[in-house]
């Protein structure tokens, strides 16, 4: 069998690279149907907006994207992944959604991270009247 490709060598490292992270496996099934909407995405799309929203509580907002029809999800979910990968490294956002997702699977803080108030990188539809969620004593005080 022999193996033809467009680009670089680091174009084929990265097709092939095996992941244990479900929301980077997620994050690519949901581009795919995007960019292919044939494609069925079965529960991928729920799922990562399921992670998505704990990345939102995580950094003390309410979930949204479970308020979303699948669509807007797909749609919106791709548009918030997009921006935070453009802000970790604007140079290679490629790259950088491999570098958020690390670090959302490692349950980093990605406001903190980046220095930025997530809710400024959600799509207008979603951000509009999008309350912080109230910290509890227990987390006011850590």
């Amino acid at each position: 069998m022999q193996l033809i490709t467009a680009g670089t060598v680091g174009d084929v490292h990265l097709a092939f690279e095996e992941t244990e992270s479900e929301l980077l496996q997620l994050a690519g099934v949901c581009q795919n149907v995007e960019v292919y909407p044939d494609l069925e995405p079965g529960k991928a799309v729920f799922r990562r907006s399921q992670l998505l929203d704990a990345v939102l509580y995580r950094d003390d907002m309410l979930p949204v994207f479970m308020l979303l029809s699948e669509a807007d999800q797909l749609i919106f979910g791709n548009a918030f992944l997009r921006q935070l990968s453009q802000q970790m490294d604007p140079a290679n956002p490629a790259l950088g959604e491999r570098k958020v997702i690390r670090l959302l699977d490692a349950g980093v803080s990605l406001s903190r991270h980046l220095g930025i108030d997530l809710a400024t990188l959600l799509p207008d539809v979603v951000k509009n009247d999008i309350p912080h969620r109230p910290r509890s004593l227990m987390e006011s005080a850590q």
